[in-house]
């Protein structure tokens, strides 16, 4: 039953992420506030403890938004049509964005945060392919040779996380679920 419940759990984290994606990214703000709440309030399920979640989830958002801030600075990629927060260097959807992507780490991906050889990789692909459909539906401009940038970013992105990850909580956990140094006491 536990593992129906964590299958449930998952499937409903992925399909709110995708809710609020795509909210934010159409400049639904309120919608995506309303998924983003609804992804916080399925944390409530989550076999990791809220103090660790709420740090994890603060290094997630500020390091993917320092990545979006500089590669936006360099003239990797532009927000055409939109309202660039001038202290953040990121236009509001992108911010709820991350802030989304960073609750997912504790829902539909935290089997990969002991894994870096998965976790890295995953995040350095599927990231810019994020990027690739915010390209197609034009609230994102950047051309084709920047992917790779882009990748390189998201790489960096992943292994700083990573490491702050590790470096703040100490242990790693040699088991299939999630870290145990994570788990609920």
């Amino acid at each position: 039953r536990n593992r129906i419940m964590k299958t449930w759990q998952l499937i409903l984290s992925v399909i709110v992420f995708q809710v609020t994606w795509i909210s934010a990214a159409f400049s639904y703000e309120l919608v995506a506030l309303i998924g983003l709440l609804g992804l916080i309030l399925l944390l409530k399920f989550s076999e990791v403890d809220a103090g660790k979640i709420l740090i994890s989830s603060n290094i997630a958002i500020l390091t993917g938004v320092a990545m979006d801030a500089s590669l936006y600075s360099l003239g990797v990629y532009d927000f055409p049509d939109s309202h660039i927060l001038f202290y953040l260097n990121v236009p509001v959807w992108l911010l709820i964005m991350w802030a989304a992507f960073s609750t997912t780490l504790f829902s539909s991906l935290y089997w990969s945060l002991d894994k870096p050889l998965i976790f890295i990789p995953l995040c350095a692909l599927s990231g810019p392919l994020s990027y690739l459909a915010g390209r197609e539906i034009g609230i994102i401009a950047f051309t084709n040779e920047s992917l790779l940038k882009m990748v390189v970013g998201w790489f960096i992105w992943s292994c700083l996380f990573l490491l702050l990850w590790h470096f703040l909580f100490k242990k790693i956990s040699l088991d299939n679920d999630a870290p145990a140094y994570l788990e609920k006491k």
